[in-house]
């Protein structure tokens, strides 16, 4: 896990990838953006995780004290086999991918980044094996984007 120190901690908007295969009959194990301040709830993007053998993506956010989230799920993907799962966070949406084929986006309650007024994000791996499930990850990546400023 990057160290979660601060609100400038970790990378801002960009596109974020894993390569991984995983499974679970719980819930976890899962690769997300972990807010940098390590306050949770909090903005946190999680790029796949696993339930009862279903991969998804989440956006969470801070209401009022109570974790909310929205999800997107990977119809039709074992997760069991080796994928690359990403998700492209920039203003306003986030996007999620499995092998480069999009899954769906989420436009509401996005964060905003550090360096347009919100907090970064740092990359995490959550394997919580003692509950039923594994997680292998092969390559994790973020490639900053220009969007325009």
């Amino acid at each position: 896990m990057q160290r979660p120190s601060g609100a400038d901690a970790g990378n801002g908007y960009g596109y974020y990838e894993v390569t991984a295969n995983m499974s679970a009959d719980v819930q976890g194990p899962a690769v997300l953006l972990w807010p940098g301040n390590d306050v949770w709830p909090g903005p946190e993007i999680d790029i796949v995780e696993v339930i009862n053998g279903t991969p998804y993506g989440t956006l969470h956010w801070n209401n009022n004290g109570s974790d909310a989230y929205t999800s997107v799920f990977f119809n039709g993907v074992d997760e069991t086999q080796t994928h690359t799962y990403g998700v492209e966070w920039s203003p306003g949406k986030v996007e999620w991918f499995v092998d480069g084929q999009s899954q769906g986006a989420i436009t509401d309650r996005v964060p905003e980044d550090y360096a347009h007024g919100g907090m970064n994000e740092t990359l995490s791996v959550m394997n919580r094996g003692w509950e039923g499930g594994w997680l292998t990850v092969q390559n994790v990546s973020y490639t900053s984007h220009d969007y325009g400023w």
